[in-house]
């Protein structure tokens, strides 16, 4: 068992039954300056013998106030939804044109400007020293072609948070992006998504993981159901509440497990940098992208 600690990020009222469930016993919590201590963690969530990570410090709030300022004024390239809005060029808009590689490449570039250059130099240093010696890039076909390497997400208050989900759905609902994945990367079971929380909200805005595998759930639940419909569900499950500070990382193989994000409440919009995570086809590299 592979259970380190956990500490003030999950919810302590949980932590008696968190060993026998599959989903939400092996989560851990550790310093950023500790990483290297996990040398292989990426493997180790791949093979889902790791559930989740919350990598306490990876950027300070001092250094994310400049970029969270900047961000919040942008207009360029906003989807709505329903939770808020969304910034950036995510694979599943890709038909696989160069000029969708062109918008991606702006929005990676207007990402790192933003925190003065340094998100892909301190993420990439991060996932190396977890990679188990394989090489980290931001996944593409080709040097002209990368998918961009993480979306902005924000979370408006009152708007129901992020309903329950696995990320397997939005990998069976493009059939692009299904095909992508499966041909560059090792495989589509297990891969995990990640992201950096640049601002927090007043309350709310926690993700909670579920002991609940997609595998478990009804097919109706998997197609076109509500997200009441997939709460009432969900509610007959444990679960734990992951509650990350301004500048943590957290990783977790959320293809696998049900979870989602709790409403915002109050006046602050909840903010994140992050996408996704897998190992590539020849076991050899890490890849992420958004």
């Amino acid at each position: 068992m592979i259970l380190e600690k956990v500490l003030p990020a999950i919810d302590k009222r949980y932590l008696d039954d968190l060993l026998p469930n599959p989903g939400i016993s092996n989560w851990i919590e550790v310093d950023a300056e500790s990483i290297a201590n996990y040398p292989d963690a990426i493997n180790q969530l791949y093979k889902c013998e790791l559930d989740g990570m919350v990598i306490k410090g990876v950027f300070s709030p001092e250094e994310l106030t400049p970029a969270i300022s900047k961000l919040e004024k942008k207009k360029d390239g906003m989807i709505p939804t329903a939770f808020g809005y969304l910034f950036g060029y995510p694979v599943d808009r890709h038909d696989g044109e160069l000029q969708d590689f062109q918008e991606s490449a702006r929005w990676r570039d207007e990402v790192n400007n933003s925190l003065g250059g340094c998100f892909e130099p301190r993420l990439q240093a991060l996932l190396t020293k977890m990679s188990g010696e394989r090489t980290v890039e931001v996944w593409g076909e080709d040097k002209e072609r990368k998918y961009a390497p993480a979306n902005l997400r924000i979370y408006q208050p009152n708007k129901g948070g992020l309903r329950p989900h696995t990320d397997r759905e939005f990998v069976e609902m493009n059939d692009y992006t299904g095909y992508r994945l499966r041909k560059f990367t090792k495989s589509i079971k297990c891969f995990m998504s990640y992201f950096l929380l640049l601002k927090k909200s007043e309350s709310g805005g926690d993700l909670i993981v579920y002991d609940c595998l997609w595998e478990q759930a009804p097919p109706e639940l998997k197609d076109k159901s509500t997200p009441e419909e997939r709460q009432v569900f969900l509610d007959q499950f444990q679960k734990i509440t992951i509650t990350p500070d301004v500048g943590d990382i957290v990783i977790f193989n959320s293809r696998r497990i049900w979870h989602c994000i709790s409403d915002i409440k109050g006046q602050n919009s909840r903010m994140t940098l992050g996408g996704m995570i897998s190992i590539s086809t020849d076991d050899r590299q890490v890849l992420y992208w958004s």
